[in-house]
């Protein structure tokens, strides 16, 4: 419905609904806050195994066979007994122990990488505007 000639329309003429009871009706909005969350990455990592080379002393015992040789005087007017040594050259083998190194991995830790989601509350503001219906009345009456 148009309104009258000699007055501005204002939103209530434009909005202007029926009620059941033959009355008018304004529909009025209001701004409302809706939040929602974006999952995003937001850091890269990556897992390396490293090899740190330590060096070390460990003591270690060796020993040696060393030749000793022992004299025994023979008294005078006494005879060496018969076949008591070799008459001919012998040989003796001397023996040595030296240290060997071997080096063994063996496995010492188990490491575990694991993901969990910790939860916090971020606090969003915002400005909402909602409209609200001012009524006013004029002491002459409308013609």
């Amino acid at each position: 419905m148009p309104a009258p000639e000699n007055q501005p329309e204002t939103p209530f003429d434009r909005e202007r609904g029926h009620g059941d009871d033959g009355g008018a009706s304004m529909v009025l909005s209001e701004e409302r806050l809706r939040t929602a969350v974006v999952r995003e990455p937001i850091e890269h990592l990556r897992v390396r195994r490293e090899v740190v080379t330590e060096e070390i002393m460990v003591p270690v015992t060796v020993r040696r066979e060393v030749l000793r040789l022992e004299k025994q005087e023979i008294p005078r007017g006494q005879r060496a007994p018969a076949g008591a040594g070799p008459r001919e050259p012998f040989e003796i083998v001397l023996h040595e122990e030296r240290p060997v190194v071997t080096l063994e991995t063996v496995a010492v830790e188990r490491v575990r990488v694991d993901v969990v989601e910790v939860s916090g509350t971020d606090r969003v503001e915002g400005d909402l505007a909602s409209e609200h219906v001012e009524v006013e009345q004029s002491d002459q009456p409308r013609r």
